[in-house]
């Protein structure tokens, strides 16, 4: 008899699904914590960069590896595991063909834009640069191509008139999480639900796309609201925000008191356009979210650039 129900038991469990997880960030930490957590997924590998430098800071993602005793590997040791998932939060490398076609069940990344818009980098900045009234988040199906695939699940929610690209970064990836977890089940069950996605209209944006757009061009400087967008869009520190020349020098332009950015001088000047010549080293313009207009030298004192 107690034979028979350990039997009916084991006949009865659930299989957890062998899965690798690749990974980094804060958000890539915290997806890699609900997966170990869930009790769906039997992870078997966590993959992330080992050294560099991080514009996040610190990253605990190997952390949260040993913590659940799952091993660190490296990307090409993938050819020595059978897995049935292969999961990509936020990795920032390009996974080789080989790998995703040896997961036996799929490959999904968690891409943190409204795809197919917005393949590759730097999502929030073109959004807002390109006057998008919505964004998103979205997981797919990997295949050898960027960012291509089919659509799992997605989230769209809309974008803030005022808020600057690091903001609705930090709120996409809030989203990423609530869609994370209502996929959950659906992923380990290996039957998810996939509709097409035609990226062929799409660009992809690299991780440099940003070089030359920082740069307000001269006509932008006699609208507010111009530079507004362009001070929008670039706001993410600790990178370099927007900027514009006068008189060989550069001056950031940022909003104000965004990211932390507190002036312990607020008695900055108002001015209500870019004066031609005779610009102070700091002051302000009036926006719906008044912009703070800096000199480089002044800036880099008291702020870092990634």
């Amino acid at each position: 008899m107690i034979a028979s129900v350990a039997s009916t038991a084991q006949s009865t469990r659930v299989y957890k699904p062998r899965t690798v997880i690749l990974g980094e960030k804060p958000q890539g930490t915290q997806w890699l914590e609900r997966i170990c957590t869930s009790g769906l997924f039997d992870v078997i590998a966590g993959i992330t960069r080992e050294s560099g430098k991080r514009w996040w800071g610190e990253d605990r993602f190997i952390d949260v590896l040993k913590e659940h005793h799952v091993p660190q590997m490296s990307r090409d040791m993938l050819h020595t595991l059978e897995y049935d998932i292969l999961l990509s939060f936020v990795y920032p490398f390009i996974i080789e063909p080989e790998h995703l076609k040896r997961a036996h069940w799929y490959a999904v990344n968690l891409h943190e834009s409204p795809l197919p818009r917005y393949r590759g980098c730097n999502g929030c900045s073109h959004a807002i640069l390109e006057g998008d009234t919505t964004y998103g988040t979205t997981l797919h199906t990997m295949e050898a191509a960027l960012d291509a695939g089919e659509i799992v699940d997605q989230i769209t929610f809309p974008i803030d008139p005022t808020e600057t690209a690091k903001e609705l970064y930090v709120r996409t990836s809030e989203h990423s999480s609530e869609l994370l977890k209502r996929n959950l089940h659906t992923l380990a069950s290996g039957k998810l639900p996939q509709r097409s996605m035609d990226t062929n209209a799409e660009l992809i944006h690299a991780r440099s796309s940003l070089a030359n757009l920082k740069h307000i061009p001269d006509a932008s400087l006699e609208d507010v609201a111009s530079i507004a967008s362009f001070g929008r869009a670039l706001d993410f520190l600790p990178f370099e925000p927007a900027f514009f020349l006068r008189n060989d020098a550069k001056y950031y332009v940022f909003i104000e008191r965004s990211s932390g950015r507190n002036l312990a001088d607020g008695a900055l000047p108002l001015l209500r356009s870019i004066p031609a010549a005779d610009l102070p080293d700091a002051f302000r313009l009036p926006a719906k979210r008044p912009m703070v207009v800096m000199r480089e030298d002044r800036y880099r004192k008291d702020y870092p650039v990634f």
